[in-house]
């Protein structure tokens, strides 16, 4: 319960974050979009996505993060799950190169 409470401030902005991806490209591979924004975790599991601050944080301008990759086949796969559990189970792909920028 104390873990989830705290991953529930960090969410709300009361507490900072164990670690924050900062200016990340969020790729959602449910609405097929990508967003720049900031993605906080906090016990090991993505606690949100939006503005964050943390006790790390990583500038990841122009680097992608993937929340939900493995899972998203999972949840589609699974009857009844919900897609929006992908978030919290925190699988996330981190891709440390910038992709090239051609024509």
């Amino acid at each position: 319960m104390k873990a989830d409470k705290a991953c529930i401030d960090v969410a709300a902005g009361r507490a900072p974050a164990d670690l924050v991806f900062k200016n990340v490209n969020v790729v959602n591979v449910f609405s097929e979009e990508i967003i720049t924004a900031d993605v906080a975790v906090a016990g090991g599991v993505i606690a949100g996505v939006g503005s964050y601050r943390g006790r790390t944080e990583l500038d990841c301008t122009d680097k992608f993060l993937c929340p939900g990759f493995i899972d998203a086949a999972v949840s589609k796969a699974v009857p009844g799950l919900s897609p929006g559990l992908s978030l919290q189970t925190c699988t996330a792909v981190y891709a440390p190169f910038t992709p090239s920028k051609s024509g």
